[in-house]
C-alpha cells in the first residue's frame, strides 16, 4: 500500500488506513523488528541463527508468552514519531503484511495505548496534553 509521508521504515498512518494483525509471525524475526532482541537478551536467550524470536511458536505463529510479551511488541507495528516540532503523529512499520487490511485504524485508540505503553516500560508519567485533527493525521502533544 503506498503511503504519504515515510520516514526510514515507518509510514505515517492517516485517517482511513487499515490494520489487521493477521498472525504471520513476521514481527517475530530479526530482519523484521529488533527491539525485542532487548528483552531476549535480558533474559539470557539467544536468538537462534535463522533471526527468529525463541517465544515463537513456528508451527503455529503464536508467542508462547503473549500474556507477558514486552511492551514493544504490545504495540508493534504501531509507535510514535516527532514532525517538525508540531508533536507526535502514529506511524506503522511498513512492512507488516497485515498493513491495509482489516479495520480502519483508530489513530486516538492507538496514541492512547502507546503512550500508556510507554509510561510502564519507560516508568514515565507522560500525559496527553491534547490530540487534535489536522488534515488526515492526528496529532498529539504530550507533557
Amino acid at each position: 500500500m503506498a503511503l504519504e509521508g515515510k520516514e526510514k521504515d515507518f509510514e505515517y498512518v492517516l485517517e482511513g488506513h487499515r490494520w489487521k494483525c493477521i498472525r504471520c509471525g513476521a514481527c517475530c524475526r530479526n530482519e523484521f523488528e529488533k527491539n525485542w532482541l532487548q528483552f531476549v537478551t535480558r533474559m539470557g536467550l539467544d536468538v537462534g541463527p535463522d533471526g527468529i524470536c525463541p517465544f515463537l511458536d513456528i508451527y503455529e505463529t503464536k508467542c508462547r508468552i503473549y500474556r507477558e510479551r514486552p511492551t514493544t511488541c504490545r504495540g508493534f507495528p504501531f509507535t510514535l514519531r516527532d514532525k517538525d516540532d508540531e508533536g507526535y503523529r502514529l506511524v506503522i512499520h511498513d512492512g507488516c503484511p497485515g498493513f491495509g487490511k482489516g479495520p480502519k485504524i483508530d489513530q486516538q485508540a492507538w496514541i492512547r495505548r502507546l503512550v500508556r505503553l510507554a509510561n510502564k516500560q519507560f516508568d514515565k508519567g507522560y500525559k496527553i496534553e491534547k490530540m487534535e485533527k489536522k488534515g488526515k493525521y492526528t496529532i498529539v502533544h504530550l507533557i
